[in-house]
């Protein structure tokens, strides 16, 4: 199924709101049934210019997280998608807290509340505690351009039973809200979200990322980080810095700054 994103903003403009600016407007969906990885076909779309389809799965049957994990979905109940865009390279950076607090806005609107709801950093949404969305982004950099493709899974109808084979804990739309949803709808509400986020003053979409923001305050082992001269060290989380690379802090005191692609914790 192809559809144009304006049929998505004439259907839901009264209801959800426009789309806000012109980021969007020429962008074409393309729904698919089931593919390998929705993150695959816009690498490959990228890879001939074309960076105005958004792609989206019915089903995955390679769906990737960040450091190569598997995400997994069923079939028909939830929005897997992929995001082209064409970005300024001092864009890069921001991407990840702009996109993140658009998915987050998308699930508080739904959810009818922000009270349980965290973006652990530095980019999943928590709700009660429990995985509900995820993020992966990969870029390419040519001179002062940044192809990005976003890659987005949000737990929308999946019930519980569906979560069993998942090993951390995982929440859906459905499990918090007792009702089903409209994926198309959903799909319509997160690009009018990161349509608004980017035509917004960064640092108020910052101060306001990190209203959300959840950093685990468990210990963490870093080992062989390029950066940083040493083998094995464990470092406790402390905070973000206005970039929103993640502060950590050696038992003697020392503070280190790191990416998002340096540190992964434990569910």
């Amino acid at each position: 199924m192809k559809l144009k994103l304006v049929q998505l903003e004439s259907k839901y403009s009264f209801e959800m709101g426009k789309l806000q600016n012109y980021l969007f407007n020429n962008y074409k969906i393309n729904w698919l049934d089931q593919v390998t990885s929705t993150m695959n076909i816009v690498d490959s779309k990228i890879r001939s210019n074309c960076l105005d389809e958004i792609v989206v799965a019915n089903y995955q049957t390679d769906g990737q997280g960040r450091f190569k994990r598997k995400w997994h979905s069923p079939l028909g109940k939830d929005l897997l998608l992929s995001i082209p865009m064409k970005l300024n390279l001092n864009q890069l950076s921001k991407l990840p807290i702009l996109i993140s607090l658009s998915i987050c806005k998308v699930i508080v609107r739904f959810l009818g509340s922000e009270k349980s709801v965290k973006i652990k950093w530095p980019n999943d949404i928590f709700v009660n505690g429990k995985k509900i969305s995820g993020l992966v982004i990969r870029a390419t950099k040519k001179k002062s351009i940044v192809n990005a493709n976003i890659g987005i899974g949000i737990n929308v109808n999946s019930s519980m039973r569906d979560f069993l084979k998942i090993d951390h804990p995982a929440t859906s739309l459905l499990n918090e809200i007792k009702k089903d949803s409209d994926r198309q709808k959903i799909l319509y509400e997160l690009i009018r979200q990161i349509s608004y986020h980017f035509n917004q003053p960064y640092a108020d979409c910052f101060t306001e990322w990190k209203k959300f923001l959840w950093i685990p305050k468990n210990k963490i082992l870093l080992k062989n980080v390029d950066h940083i001269q040493f083998n094995e060290i464990e470092c406790l989380p402390i905070g973000v810095d206005d970039d929103g690379l993640l502060i950590v802090q050696t038992s003697d005191g020392k503070n280190f700054k790191l990416t998002s692609e340096e540190v992964t914790f434990q569910y």
